[in-house]
């Protein structure tokens, strides 16, 4: 009898520890997700460049993916991990042309959609194709994530580095600091022109204190990024006139 009562004692502290193994094992699980990542450019539906995509084109690609389940997350629900799931959604739009704007009233803002905007300083407030600092801060103070894109928008490999390695940093740091002062939002993700890196480029932006990079090769980003090979070296999808099918299609088949 004796025996009999000390048997569930030794028992509850190891069914105590099996169920909380168990809750955390299902917790980790259900935090782990994928995110598709859109590259966009332009929205001005009247250019010839193959990367410009018209409002009307924009508003069914993005009401497509909804259609089909997907949600629409941020790169800082991605940096914080609270993405879950694998239909998930980031755009992305690089480089900082006007029409970027007028695409968040019209088209991105009443879905409750945040793009990660890649710019690249040089252009901006200074060309007539290019947004100006009052706007691009209105849209950073909405909500969208900002990311560098280098500062000319110069391609970051190794021969670049070789040539001029002043130039090379310059690309990758005074990007940084000129997008966090004039602002005056923390950027922790750069987007390489044309998708060009080299280790050299990545270490130096481990250097430059960015949390992630975006590529443009094809494929999903893993969350939490630790899960990725590469947290410098994440994937992304380059929208162009007419290859809207074949990404969306791709996307929708990894599920």
């Amino acid at each position: 009898m004796e025996t009999f009562k000390r048997f569930p004692a030794r028992l509850i502290p190891l069914a105590v520890v099996l169920t909380l193994c168990c809750a955390c094992a299902s917790r980790a699980a259900a935090a782990q997700g994928t995110v598709s990542v859109l590259v966009y450019h332009s929205f001005l539906g009247d250019k010839p460049f193959p990367s410009d995509i018209s409002m009307r084109e924009l508003k069914t690609q993005l009401d497509s993916l909804k259609d089909h389940g997907y949600r629409f997350v941020t790169l800082s629900d991605i940096l914080a991990g609270a993405v879950q799931g694998q239909r998930n959604i980031l755009v992305s739009i690089d480089d900082g042309n006007q029409s970027v704007y007028q695409a968040y009233q019209e088209v991105f803002k009443p879905r409750g959609i945040r793009p990660l905007l890649c710019i690249y300083p040089n252009i901006i407030g200074k060309k007539p194709y290019a947004l100006t600092w009052e706007r691009l801060g209105e849209l950073a103070r909405a909500g969208c994530d900002i990311a560098a894109h280098g500062f000319y928008h110069f391609p970051l490999n190794q021969k670049a580095f070789e040539a001029d390695p002043e130039a090379f940093r310059k690309e990758i740091f005074l990007s940084k600091q000129t997008l966090e002062k004039r602002l005056n939002t923390k950027v922790l993700a750069f987007a390489y022109p044309n998708g060009v890196n080299a280790p050299i480029t990545r270490r130096t932006l481990k250097e430059a204190g960015y949390a992630c990079a975006f590529t443009v090769v094809w494929g999903p980003v893993l969350c939490p990024l630790e899960r990725n090979p590469d947290h410098l070296a994440l994937p992304r999808y380059m929208i162009y006139k007419n290859n809207w099918e074949m990404v969306r299609n791709t996307i929708i088949k990894m599920q």
